[in-house]
């Protein structure tokens, strides 16, 4: 079962894909204006995130996770739909839904790494191990205060 679940964790985070898209939907969320959070979005995948956790923690009973579990279910794979109606005993089940949420936790930690690295400049900077960005942002700084003192003083 591991393999399957890698193997949905991987088709599920090829973007634009459909197992995506369903993933974005189920995992949206609404602001306090009403509007639509897309669930690639941080907040909707820390609001996600805490709520599985709730799941995997014991805070939600038996019977919530398995019907968030099944949900989940419905737009997955077939193979994994298969391999979960083949299961016959109610505790492996239980175990299978378990791994399937924590698949999905790991693939809402990915959605939200990959919107902090291409829209979140402070998370980029961090994460610049080199310090290349730092670098190329002093420079410009430098240059800026540099033609900001030749610009003040023909004045």
């Amino acid at each position: 079962i591991e393999n399957q679940l890698e193997e949905y964790k991987t088709q599920s985070l090829v973007e634009y894909s459909e197992l995506e898209k369903l993933r974005q939907e189920q995992f949206s969320i609404k602001d306090e204006d009403g509007k639509l959070i897309d669930g690639s979005n941080p907040e909707a995948s820390k609001h996600w995130a805490k709520e599985l956790s709730g799941y995997m923690s014991g805070k939600k009973s038996d019977r919530e996770l398995q019907a968030l579990g099944k949900k989940i279910l419905q737009r997955t794979t077939i193979e994994l739909k298969q391999y979960f109606q083949s299961i016959d005993n109610q505790d492996n089940k239980l175990i299978f839904l378990q791994k399937l949420i924590k698949t999905e936790a790991d693939l809402l930690r990915t959605d939200n790494i990959r919107w902090k690295e291409r829209f979140d400049f402070d998370y980029i900077v961090e994460q610049d191990s080199t310090g290349k960005i730092m670098k190329i942002i002093e420079a410009l700084t430098e240059k800026r205060q540099v033609e900001y003192q030749n610009y003040v003083s023909t004045k």
